[in-house]
């Protein structure tokens, strides 16, 4: 651990005392993440500890915005959240510490997956005045190929950078995007930030990350036989708009190379650096080879399967 890692600990550390009074406290280091640290007191609390500007600032909508989202599936409540005048990114949450293990998509119930459904079209439809800036998908995805330019193509072969090339540079000529009506949204929908007991799913973490966006950027998280499954179950699903599997595709692909991107310049993932250009080779590889059949498939049955499942 270095120096500095070490004296953020022991601040943070104090925080927690501070704040319970005491000394004698089970302390457990859980996890980290880009814009947060978190810990496990007692076995009892989740106290969430924002790392960033940007982490204070997401905690804080979140903390106005949670109350306010009636969903089928348990979300964390704070129980406390403090902003620390002296310092200006350190905020922190307290909720209740949910049981559970990161979810298996395959064997998830029918009933979790109908309220998941349910739980991203409420999301999805929640009226919040956007307090995060004015958004523009170009811009974003402008930045986000420059990022990779910068950082990762040096790790990659010709072919691979201009794949990647392509792909941005398709999606933003093409009409698709400019269609997309910008929505709230979760934002990382992972299986690591979805909790199930037995088979079935009993808690959405992690809303670090809540935006508006593309809705389809929250169902690019699932693998591809999922994602036919629940977008099945999804309510109104033509509030979703058009271009359903193509924007799906782009998403889901555009993940496997941004996490190259994040592998590469943040400590925290470096030791996953080489795992993930190995996914992006082999989901690239899929995505060339099947591209046009699954979008074919997918607008005659509705139903995809093998592709994408990493």
């Amino acid at each position: 651990m270095s120096k500095a890692n070490k004296n953020t600990k022991i601040e943070e550390l104090n925080i927690i005392k501070d704040y319970y009074k005491t000394n004698n406290l089970k302390i457990e280091y859980i996890g980290e993440g880009w814009h947060n640290r978190i810990y496990l007191i007692n076995r009892k609390d989740v106290f969430r500890l924002t790392a960033t500007e940007h982490g204070r600032d997401k905690m804080s909508i979140y903390n106005k915005v949670s109350p306010m989202l009636k969903l089928p599936i348990n979300i964390p409540r704070f129980k406390t959240f403090n902003i620390i005048s002296n310092n200006k990114y350190k905020a922190f949450a307290i909720y209740t510490y949910h049981k559970g293990n990161c979810v298996n998509f395959d064997k998830l119930d029918e009933n979790s997956i109908l309220k998941l459904a349910q739980s991203m079209s409420i999301i999805h439809n929640f009226k919040y005045e956007n307090t995060f800036g004015k958004y523009n998908i170009t811009v974003e995805l402008e930045q986000q190929f420059e990022n990779l330019s910068k950082y990762v193509f040096s790790y990659l072969n010709k072919n691979e950078q201009l794949f990647i090339e392509k792909l941005y540079n398709d999606y933003l000529k093409s009409s698709i995007s400019q269609k997309v009506k910008l929505v709230f949204i979760h934002g990382d929908l992972n299986a690591k930030n979805l909790l199930q007991n037995n088979n079935a799913l009993s808690c959405i973490l992690d809303w670090d990350n809540i935006q508006f966006n593309d809705p389809m950027f929250d169902f690019s998280r699932f693998p591809f036989k999922f994602f036919n499954k629940i977008i099945e179950m999804y309510p109104n699903k033509e509030a979703l708009n058009e271009n359903l599997i193509e924007r799906y595709l782009f998403y889901r692909m555009r993940k496997h190379t941004y996490k190259m991107y994040y592998s590469s310049v943040n400590p925290l993932y470096a030791d996953k650096h080489l795992q993930h250009i190995f996914e992006f080779r082999k989901v690239k590889k899929d995505y060339e080879k099947h591209y046009m059949e699954y979008i074919n498939r997918f607008e005659k049955t509705k139903k995809c399967d093998g592709i994408f499942n990493i």
